[in-house]
């Protein structure tokens, strides 16, 4: 089995494009905190979520420096990274700052474990890009590193790893494409499980199953669900419940699959029994505007001049969407996407850029809500590869 999902050259190749981003920024030194940049600089995938680590990058090393716990954490990043054994630094257990399990004092945190490490390789000067807005470090971990680290310049280097993992290489595609095989195939299967009487829950389940199974090729890491029924629907990434469904009652599906920690979204709405003439029409429009916005997604143009496209085919038929109806997808568990489809947003389409394309419909404290959605690749030309590949239509379960 392999050690990572892909191969040396290709983090190298990872490791150069990140050097190029840092010297546009004037950074000689990138400490990366967030699990999906980690992951993407080293291959390092495991759950650490409330504890601290880093990559940290420097522009004369062939290889990054990983750091995390020593006795927990290192061992999956041995198991799981690119790099040699000795790019690898371990914290005791007891270095918890922020955390209530653990005494600590103002010598035995991961901060000051951190600034001795660069200390000692010679790093303390150097003006210093570091992730801070994540879900991992204390609000005030910048400023207890520039108090251990006084000569040190300090940035804030939030949204770099998102840029840099917006193209994707070849191999992530392969990756993303096999998601987009195991969510269609979800979702046929949590559309099967939904009729009067039967329960919401059993549909969530369901769904669960066939995304982490995947096909007998390939297998899937933790998805992601989001699941709205009859009155619940205008709330937006509400839960299922333990109810049954009803006849009349609208039902919106968001499923994510995740191979490798690279992702595929399909959202379809299903009506259990006959739609109203209202939701059926409105679906009709809804499914048109996509298809007239998303076939002309290329290189060159902006995710903004898309998402405007989309309002000006809504709004022909007298509707409104809400601003954003699609991003980027950057992969991971990562909600501050690079890029939205919303008028404004002048981030230009690449090639190989992934994109999320979701309007939404919806009575605001009504009882209604309509979404279908679609992932997309950005080609070289012509319009963009269709990864999730089902119609979008309305689902009606008689």
């Amino acid at each position: 089995m392999p050690k990572t999902a892909f191969d040396r050259a290709e983090y190298v190749e990872r490791l150069s494009k990140t050097k190029g981003y840092m010297a546009a920024a004037d950074l000689d030194l990138l400490i990366v905190s967030q699990p999906e940049n980690m992951d993407y600089l080293s291959g390092y995938a495991n759950q650490t979520y409330p504890f601290l680590g880093f990559i940290i990058v420097v522009p004369e090393d062939d290889e990054p420096l990983w750091l995390g716990r020593e006795s927990t954490d290192m061992p999956a990043a041995l198991l799981t990274s690119f790099m040699g054994r000795d790019r690898f630094i371990g914290y005791p257990e007891s270095c918890h700052s922020g955390s209530e399990i653990w005494e600590t004092n103002s010598d035995d945190t991961v901060e000051s474990f951190l600034a001795n490490v660069l200390a000692e390789r010679g790093w303390e000067k150097r003006r210093i890009g570091l992730e801070v807005e994540t879900s991992n470090l204390p609000a005030n971990f910048l400023q207890r590193i520039q108090n251990l680290l006084p000569d040190a310049t300090l940035v804030q280097a939030d949204g770099l790893g998102r840029r840099m993992r917006i193209v994707k290489s070849l191999k992530e595609v392969e990756y993303i494409r096999q998601a987009g095989v195991m969510v269609e195939r979800a979702m046929d299967v949590a559309i099967a499980s939904i009729a009067e009487g039967a329960r919401q829950c059993d549909t969530a389940a369901a769904a669960y199953q066939a995304l982490i199974s995947g096909t007998p090729e390939f297998g899937g890491r933790i998805p992601e669900i989001e699941f709205t029924v009859g009155d619940r629907q205008p709330a937006l990434r509400s839960l299922w419940t333990d109810e049954p469904y009803r006849q009349g009652e609208l039902a919106s599906l968001e499923l994510f699959a995740n191979r490798l920690g690279y992702k595929a979204a399909v959202t379809r709405s299903v009506s259990v029994g006959k739609p109203s003439d209202f939701v059926a029409n409105m679906m009709a429009v809804v499914i048109d505007a996509m298809h007239e916005a998303s076939e002309r997604i290329r290189p060159g143009i902006t995710y903004g001049q898309v998402g405007e496209m989309f309002h000006t085919a809504i709004s022909r038929h007298g509707y409104e969407a809400r601003p954003g109806v699609g991003y980027s997808f950057n992969d991971w568990g990562d909600d501050a996407k690079a890029a939205w489809l919303a008028p404004g947003d002048d981030m230009v389409f690449a090639p190989n850029h992934i994109v999320h394309m979701i309007p939404i419909m919806r009575m605001e404290n009504g009882d209604w809500s309509l979404s279908m959605s679609s992932t997309l690749r950005v080609m070289e030309t012509g319009a963009p590869e269709q990864i999730t590949s089902a119609p979008n239509q309305l689902i009606i379960k008689a």
